[in-house]
């Protein structure tokens, strides 16, 4: 079966799946509440005698709400109260509040409501004088305080002993409208957990190409077979392996004919397996995909990506958005990515749409040699294993942002080949962790060998996206 193509949908695909993930972080509005705040006293004589003598005083009352790093909101609120004769009798207070803190896992945004308000007079009485947004004196500069009650010239001392014939104020506020936002876990680290088998030289290891698997089984390509092995088995011996533990695979003669020679990268996808296959001769720029039921291990269909890419170096499918990526070996351009149609045994792919991966400083990143990619179970994780000039490097991404997490850089030694995403248990004799990486040691002692490195992932909070 050909490869179907909606031509009429392109340009809105193009539109909408270019670049990182589209999803919507978890964000959502809050408002909060404040409490009033009452008798609020300033104590210090700035100058004068401490009292106003029923001149004035000019009043100067101020609140405000701001961000306090990404978790507080902190309530700011000042008074100043000065004689507006001689000997200027003057005091001022700050008074500062913490009035609401993210919950574990949240950040704080931005303020979306008014953070400020204001009152401005020249009290001319001795009672309690009440601003409002409507009253004179009336609040101005936004809506944060609903009312200022503020106590300015009394029949006695004003300053000092904060009683009802000092100054003092009450504030009540109205709501404060928040944006918060439900933090992502990101790839902090990768621990090593083991090497199991460790340089090992075996039935699998010569022309090693890539790995994947199911709840129960592991799958391996070499250049030209693909095996199926039960987790339970001890890769390190292959003790066991009869026909009925594991399947092996040839490239179909009719596909030799036709030039595919080479088994590839490979991926597991609702009890199907997404075989790379690289074209020679007249199949060279036209790389395929195979498509095996992996419970028989039967060929189902063969699909081009052509119009995509002109030669396959890896494949990787997200097991939540269903999505197959693929590129070129070498790309600086990001990766190209096709929905995959699943109905039984009948599977069909869309047209190509770009994905960019970034690194920490959000470009483009330029990638050499890519042998193989992997998605988390959860599909917010993306792995690419890629080489180049006798090193490696085993790349993480946020599949949302297209951001670089981590990456571990191998140097001068074994090169990393392939990587799967697995969280193992205990099924696997020798194995522990979530992230396996193939590595080959090649021409040991004239025969290769692999060894497989076993992560367990570090994750932290991401403050940044």
């Amino acid at each position: 079966m050909r490869i179907s193509i909606d031509r009429f949908f392109l340009v809105l695909l193009l539109l909408l799946f270019s670049s990182s993930e589209a999803w919507p972080q978890a964000k959502s509005n809050k408002s909060i509440s404040i409490s009033s705040k009452s008798r609020l006293c300033p104590t210090n004589t700035r100058r004068g005698d401490r009292e106003f003598g029923g001149h004035g005083p000019k009043v100067t009352a101020t609140a405000r709400v701001s961000l306090q790093g990404k978790t507080k909101v902190v309530l700011r609120l000042f008074l100043h109260a000065i004689e507006t004769k001689r000997d200027w009798t003057e005091t001022r207070g700050t008074w500062t509040y913490t009035v609401y803190t993210a919950p574990t896992g949240y950040k704080i945004n931005r303020i979306i409501s008014n953070p400020y308000s204001e009152a401005r007079y020249i009290d001319n009485d001795h009672g309690l004088d009440i601003t409002t947004q409507t009253s004179k004196p009336k609040i101005t500069g936004g809506n944060l305080v609903r009312r200022f009650e503020i106590m300015g010239d009394t029949g006695g001392k004003d300053i000092g002993n904060c009683t009802r014939d000092d100054v003092y104020m009450n504030v009540h506020f109205n709501s404060v409208k928040l944006e918060i936002q439900k933090l992502e876990t990101i790839i902090s680290r990768f621990d090593l957990t083991g090497d199991y088998p460790q340089q090992v030289v075996n039935k699998l290891s010569k022309e090693i190409r890539g790995t994947a698997h199911d709840q129960n089984h592991w799958f391996f390509t070499q250049d030209d077979m693909l095996w199926k092995i039960p987790v339970t088995l001890n890769l390190a011996t292959m003790g066991k392996l009869t026909p009925a533990s594991a399947k092996l695979i040839d490239i179909p003669p009719y596909l030799q004919r036709k030039g595919y020679r080479r088994y590839g990268d490979l991926d597991y996808y609702k009890g199907h397996l997404f075989v790379a296959l690289e074209g020679e001769g007249r199949a060279k720029n036209r790389p395929l995909v195979a498509i095996f039921n992996a419970t028989n291990m039967k060929l189902i269909d063969t699909l081009s990506l052509k119009q995509g890419q002109r030669s396959i170096g890896w494949i990787a499918i997200n097991p939540v958005n269903g999505y197959l990526y693929s590129s070129e070996p070498r790309t600086s351009t990001g990766v190209k990515r096709y929905r995959i149609t699943l109905s039984g045994d009948q599977v069909s792919l869309s047209f190509p749409s770009s994905y960019n991966v970034l690194n920490k400083f959000r470009r483009s990143v330029s990638l050499i040699n890519i042998q193989s990619g992997s998605f988390s179970a959860d599909g917010r994780y993306f792995f690419l294993v890629d080489s180049t000039g006798g090193n490696g490097q085993l790349w993480s991404f946020n599949h949302r942002t297209g951001k670089e997490m981590y990456k571990t850089i191998y140097r001068n030694g074994p090169m990393p080949k392939a990587v799967s995403h697995w969280n193992i248990g205990t099924k696997a004799p020798g194995m522990r962790g979530q992230l396996h990486l193939l590595m080959l040691h090649p021409n040991t002692q004239e025969q290769d060998a692999y060894s497989l490195k076993h992560y367990t992932i570090r994750e932290k909070l991401d403050w940044d996206n």
